[in-house]
């Protein structure tokens, strides 16, 4: 009898399991909104602020990377190695921006900035890398490199190599 009885009670259980894993799959699952970008595109108001801020429906708000790099950015320097040419469209790079693009430092995109500001404006603006999940599978390869970042009168400026 308490056999049978432990036999009804795993049966249960497991019919429970099976039907809340149908439920689950079932279920639409939401993108991951990580950036302001993903919140506008989402559909999310955009609010009247400068840097422009995206509302989250649960009320969070993501702020434009690019304006904040904008707004603070720095190219003061003592060496050439305090420098370094990042592409301005993409602000702080946050969740692998721009991984898969063409490099071509030709472009007036790619600036000369501070290469330890920038490192500190990733850190504390963007996603912490566990949130972005894995990063794309693509290696783009430079197809211009006669550029570089050197500082020149105390300045990151992007020369000809």
């Amino acid at each position: 009898m308490r056999q049978s009885i432990a036999y009804a009670l795993i049966a249960m259980f497991l019919l429970f399991q099976m039907h809340g894993c149908i439920n689950q799959s079932q279920q639409t699952i939401e993108p991951r909104i990580l950036t302001f970008d993903d919140c506008v595109s989402a559909g999310n108001p955009i609010l009247e602020s400068y840097p422009r801020q995206c509302r989250m429906p649960d009320g969070r708000t993501l702020v434009s990377q690019k304006d904040v790099f904008d707004i603070g950015m720095d190219i003061s320097c003592g060496y050439d190695a305090d420098c370094l040419l990042v592409n301005s469209e993409l602000g702080f790079s946050c969740c692998f921006a721009g991984n898969c693009e063409k490099i071509d430092y030709s472009e007036v995109k790619w600036i000369a900035v501070n290469r330890a500001w920038f490192g500190s404006g990733r850190i504390a603006d963007c996603p912490h890398p566990s949130e972005c999940g894995s990063g794309p599978l693509c290696f783009p390869k430079p197809i211009n490199q006669n550029y570089t970042a050197r500082c020149i009168g105390r300045k990151c400026q992007k020369a000809p190599k």
